[in-house]
């Protein structure tokens, strides 16, 4: 059973797992970015490090024996990426009483705790 995921993201990711349940070792045809197929847990799991404008999609091919499509679900997402998906912010650092401003920096990270397509 040939299985394609084709990726589009929104926005520019540091990192992108995708978690697919194989219960046999699958046979990768295609694969942009890597792959694992972990048979401890029987997961095909699939990494593309970056995502960007020069890489904003990415596809995995592959066939298992005697598959069907419903047992690669659900898929199991994990991202993460500097980019929120609103565009929020810190302007300004105030001390308590707000007589004066504060040095400050910012670190924003967006992680994702569970995403999975079903």
């Amino acid at each position: 059973v040939p299985f394609t995921v084709a990726i589009k993201p929104e926005y520019s990711q540091s990192c992108m797992n995708l978690i697919i349940s194989a219960a046999t070792a699958p046979v990768v045809s295609e694969c942009e970015g890597s792959y694992d197929y972990q048979k401890s847990r029987n997961q095909l799991v699939w990494t593309m490090p970056v995502i960007d404008s020069t890489n904003s999609t990415g596809t995995l091919e592959f066939t298992v024996p005697n598959g069907h499509a419903d047992h690669f679900f659900p898929v199991h997402v994990r991202f993460h990426t500097e980019k929120l998906y609103c565009d929020i912010g810190v302007d300004a650092v105030q001390t308590i009483d707000g007589n004066s401003d504060v040095p400050f920096s910012v670190e924003t990270r967006l992680i994702t705790e569970k995403y999975e397509v079903v």
